[in-house]
């Protein structure tokens, strides 16, 4: 997987190309994460549009980063979000699904964040 990091003022758009599976690649995710939020940014955009495969553990990092950003945050400002991004073209043997808005992928996240605490 290939990690890419643009930053703006105080955002910070962290995109990934390739398969988001278990193995190095998320210990790297998560310090590259770790760093921004050192360095000061309070708004971080996590594109997934590249990554055709995700698993468990690449959910789980998903859910991981997203507690852990909510968690600090919260502590230092309102405002401050991490927001993941991705296209859904074609899902795997479970028929044809909608693509889900922000506010459902809110609603899920915030629900594994519950489920994991």
């Amino acid at each position: 997987m290939k990690i890419d990091v643009e930053t703006s003022d105080d955002v910070a758009t962290v995109t990934l190309t390739g398969s988001l599976i278990a193995g190095e690649d998320l210990g790297t995710l998560r310090d590259t994460i770790d760093d921004l939020l050192r360095r000061g940014y309070r708004r971080l955009v996590l594109d997934l549009s590249g990554v055709p495969m995700i698993d468990s553990a690449g959910l789980g990092e998903i859910v991981r980063l997203y507690t852990t950003v909510s968690r600090r945050m919260t502590r230092r400002a309102s405002d401050a979000r991490l927001v993941a991004r991705w296209r859904l073209e074609e899902p795997a043997d479970i028929g044809e699904a909608p693509p889900l808005t922000d506010l459902q992928v809110d609603a899920i996240l915030a629900r594994l964040e519950a489920l994991l605490a």
